[in-house]
């Protein structure tokens, strides 16, 4: 076979190889995702200015749109980071990849050319979905007033300019998948919005709303609306009798104040990582209102720490957390080329995160909106250079413990309430055992939100990056928790008795602002380690 043969064969299977990960991408799940939206932004801008010179002036919906998409697509190049992590901004990014795109086609009558290319940068509706999500969770967890949040003010700080009520109708459709009241707080914001815009605009405007209302039985809501469309509109089709049958509905609509039961996300059947009593807690956890008192703090201290020969010369800062469970939190721990370094790897292999089930089982769910990567060890000299570092920082053995763990959050991205041990009836993957302890590492800092939170403990930890988080999740003697069997097939070793840390029950905050990097450890018990 020639060299050149060979080497086209390679070149198609790159190819290939990347036309698939393009494929099954999942963008909203993970910032670092969202920067190959980027590309495919200035493709839609392209395209629409495409298809602005064909039509010319025929057709101002496409021009509408076009200055749009051009304003915040000039923002987006300006710093792209800061745009991205911006949750609102994400969005806007993802609903013009979406519903604008999907807009653009149904309302016009497209060249082949241009249809082709706006299907090739148009993404899933579960993106879309997937973004509104992510909105939903951050004003749930943070308590962010819809009236604020449209306008770009996120915690009291302008972040952007105010979505357009056309954003807002798209953000509150879709919305009503998971929140009734934020859902009616868009549609009103987006009306009120929709006084500042030229009659036309607004009426279209209305008219789209007065049918979302009329199709979901706000019947009251949608005879305000069909009055205001008179007043732009006194020729409107068929509005007397149009008014009175929306009036003799409403008069026999029960449910006239309500919308439809919308799930909520964190009663997911068969889910036991968290419930709505604790999804509160954890909430207020995540906006620091848990605190402990005085007398506790008083009691934690912060100290240099040396385990080993070598940090005997540069010992590590410590700061305590908790006494009892123990836990422990490490400054300056990594370097920036390191960091750079874990990022690299794992960018190789994001996919999107799983919660462990029964019997080794694994499966995506909304209680976990994250990307992450597991990289072989052996293919760089950065993770026994850690290795190396973690044990001599806790001083337990890494031969048996799992490989580093790297993650990347979305749009909103978070962890509900869990423990890192298996639980009765779950196994980790492979023969090495429940994990004792963890040590969760931060790789960038987070500008809102983000921290790692304990509930039961009153503990908040923001990410800084550089800064590791130590904790055991199993402990030999206590008088909490549930004993925890590890029975060993044969007699090959004695079986360990172990008590469960539930107190270390813990979760990551969605992320408001900014892109949240985590890199974790888990040390197992060994199925060897006792030996008859």
């Amino acid at each position: 076979m020639s060299v050149s043969l060979v080497a086209m064969k390679i070149i198609i299977l790159i190819l290939f190889a990347t036309l698939i990960k393009c494929a099954v991408s999942e963008f909203f799940s993970s910032t670092d995702e969202l920067r190959n939206l980027v590309k495919n932004d200035q493709k839609l801008l392209s395209s629409l200015k495409e298809l602005s010179k064909e039509l010319e002036r025929t057709n101002l919906y496409v021009k509408k749109i076009l200055n749009n998409i051009k304003d915040e697509h000039i923002l987006m190049t300006k710093d792209v980071d800061s745009y991205i992590f911006n949750p609102l901004n994400a969005f806007s990014l993802i609903k013009r990849l979406t519903h604008d795109v999907d807009s653009i086609q149904q309302s016009l009558e497209f060249t082949k050319k241009i249809t082709a290319k706006l299907e090739e940068i148009k993404l899933p509706e579960s993106e879309l979905s997937g973004a509104v999500e992510g909105i939903y969770r951050l004003q749930n967890a943070y308590e962010l007033k819809t009236e604020d949040f449209v306008r770009g003010i996120i915690q009291n700080k302008r972040y952007r300019r105010e979505l357009l009520p056309s954003d807002l109708i798209v953000l509150a459709k879709e919305m009503r998948k998971f929140d009734a009241k934020y859902t009616n707080d868009y549609f009103k914001v987006a009306k009120e919005l929709s006084l500042k815009y030229d009659q036309h605009t607004r009426l279209s405007f209305l008219e789209e709303l007065f049918e979302i209302y009329n199709s979901t039985s706000k019947y009251d809501e949608a005879v305000d609306v069909l009055d205001e469309i008179l007043k732009i509109n006194p020729s409107f089709p068929k509005y007397e009798e149009t008014r009175m049958n929306i009036e003799l509905l409403s008069l026999f609509n029960n449910q006239n104040d309500q919308m439809e039961a919308i799930e909520d996300p964190y009663l997911l059947e068969g889910s036991h990582y968290t419930n709505p009593k604790e999804g509160m807690i954890y909430s207020k956890a995540c906006r620091q209102e848990l605190k402990k008192s005085i007398h506790e703090t008083s009691q934690l201290h912060c100290r240099y720490i040396s385990k080993t020969f070598f940090t005997k010369i540069a010992p590590f800062k410590f700061v305590e957390a908790n006494l009892d469970p123990y836990i422990g939190i490490y400054l300056d721990v990594i370097s920036e080329k390191e960091i750079e370094s874990l990022k690299t790897l794992a960018r190789e292999n994001l996919h999107r995160a799983e919660v462990l089930g029964f019997n080794k089982t694994t499966r995506v769910s909304r209680v976990r909106v994250a990307q992450l990567s597991w990289p072989d060890e052996w293919k760089h000299t950065i993770f026994q250079t850690l290795n190396n570092r973690v044990n001599d920082m806790t001083g337990l053995n890494m031969k048996t413990s799992e490989r580093w763990q790297i993650q990347n959050y979305g749009i909103g991205g978070f962890y509900g309430a869990h423990h890192d041990y298996a639980d009765v009836g779950q196994i980790f993957g492979g023969d090495t055992g429940n994990r004792i302890a963890t040590t969760l590492l931060y790789l960038s800092d987070v500008e809102k939100g983000g921290g790692t939170v304990f509930p039961l403990l009153r503990i908040y930890v923001p990410p800084v990056k550089g800064t590791a988080v130590f904790w055991y999740n199993l402990s030999s003697s206590g008088d909490r928790g549930t004993l925890y069997l590890k029975s060993v097939e044969f007699i090959e070793c004695l079986i360990c008795l172990l008590i469960l840390e539930y107190l270390t029950r813990h979760a990551a905050c969605p992320v408001l602002i900014g892109s949240k990097w985590v890199a974790n450890k888990w040390y197992v018990i060994s199925s060897q380690r006792i030996k008859i």
